[in-house]
């Protein structure tokens, strides 16, 4: 399996990364004019008595999908009718309705199995859409597609292949675990600001793609503290038998992968290849 096709999932069908959102119950309907008719018969004490419940009862309900709507957006399954993305993940143009495009890190094959494996064990599956993956821009505008690419290919083209290695202890996120890049950061963070100068300066990029930390998100979105805590555990228990000494997991960079972002979904673009410049179709792996 091509890396790309393992990233995005098999037979290369886009799979879904995040919710943001959910769609909104209709408003129950409020008391019929039957209801108010009977009531305006009764003496003025008893409906006033009578109208802090009906306020109350119609309360309820708008209370409820509050609820329901916040669980929605804090866990479970999402798909494309329930997908939103936040503000800070949109480029910062015009068009509001063109394409995003995200720009992740290609590794050797060993490092990124070895990491996705432990991504596997540790996220939740009903969240779970993608393998291991360490994104360099998450939100890059469609309608800028040509510069981008071809300052992807320029970069490429004079960046040579180099070793990378994880940290040998996991670090803890708020509602997880991440695993960051020791060996090779100052390489990939000069790729990220390679990039990310001329782009910033062109005012398009997204407030989320104006600053970058490598790492592995492996856990998110779980809100059980015990949870967290044991995958903390077993996962630099991975790194440590896996690794050497301090280094944990090793591989080498060879090059940069362009998704195009779907409401949630990654679809494989192009590959660019580290010391060559070139572009293909297919995954490194």
């Amino acid at each position: 399996m091509s890396y790309s096709s393992a990233l995005s999932g098999k037979k290369d069908q886009p799979r879904p990364e995040q919710q943001h959102g959910a769609q909104q119950a209709s408003q129950p309907p409020s008391a019929t004019s039957d209801r108010q008719q009977s009531t305006s018969s009764r003496p003025v004490q008893q409906q006033q008595q009578h109208r802090p419940q009906q306020q109350q009862n119609q309360a309820q309900p708008q209370q409820q999908q509050q609820q329901q709507r916040q669980q929605q957006q804090n866990s479970g399954a999402y798909t494309r009718s329930t997908y939103v993305r936040r503000a800070s993940q949109t480029p910062r143009t015009s068009n509001q309705t063109e394409s995003h495009y995200i720009v992740s890190l290609t590794t050797t094959p060993q490092l990124h199995r070895t990491l996705t494996s432990i991504r596997d064990q540790h996220f939740p599956k009903h969240l779970n859409k993608l393998q291991s993956h360490l994104a360099l821009f998450r939100a890059l505008p469609g309608s800028q597609l040509p510069r981008i690419t071809s300052d992807i290919e320029a970069l490429c083209a004079k960046t040579k292949p180099f070793d990378l290695y994880t940290a040998s202890t996991p670090f803890r996120l708020r509602q997880g675990v991440g695993i960051k890049l020791v060996g090779g950061k100052q390489d990939v963070v000069r790729v990220f600001k390679d990039l990310e100068g001329p782009w910033e300066k062109e005012g398009w990029l997204s407030d989320q793609d104006r600053g970058f930390q490598p790492h592995w998100t492996v856990q998110n979105k779980v809100d059980d503290e015990k949870v967290v805590e044991k995958s903390m555990k077993q996962v630099e228990e991975v790194l440590k038998r896996e690794g050497s000494g301090e280094q944990g997991v090793a591989g080498k960079a060879t090059g940069l992968t362009l998704f195009r972002y779907e409401k949630g979904y990654w679809k494989f673009e192009k590959n660019f290849r580290f010391g060559s410049g070139g572009t293909e179709d297919i995954g490194a792996e």
